[in-house]
């Protein structure tokens, strides 16, 4: 499984609007960084879980592909990772551990 920061709420279904299911994307300075090496290892199948600006792990992608694609805002062309939902942590079922 890999856990992946967007922490800056990409809206990507804005962003790709030509590319259904988009999960997350990187540039080529961001794929070029060592801490991003990871994102080679995603492939058909991967689980991924993407982290919001809330902080909170709520949903579960199974991913279906990876390909480059051209976004709508400005920043040149990225790599995409697209897949579907495969899982959702209801809210309510992640209360606070216990107290030792």
């Amino acid at each position: 499984m890999f856990l992946l920061n967007n922490i800056d709420d990409r809206n990507y279904a804005k962003i790709y609007p030509d590319v259904p299911r988009v999960v997350f994307d990187l540039n080529d300075e961001q794929l070029a960084r060592d801490k991003n090496a990871d994102w080679r290892a995603i492939t058909k199948n991967s689980i991924v879980c993407v982290v919001n600006s809330s902080r909170k792990m709520s949903t579960f992608c199974r991913i279906d592909h990876t390909q480059r694609a051209m976004p709508n805002d400005g920043s040149g062309e990225q790599s995409v990772i697209v897949g579907r939902v495969a899982a959702k942590i209801h809210p309510y079922s992640m209360k606070p551990a216990d107290p030792c």
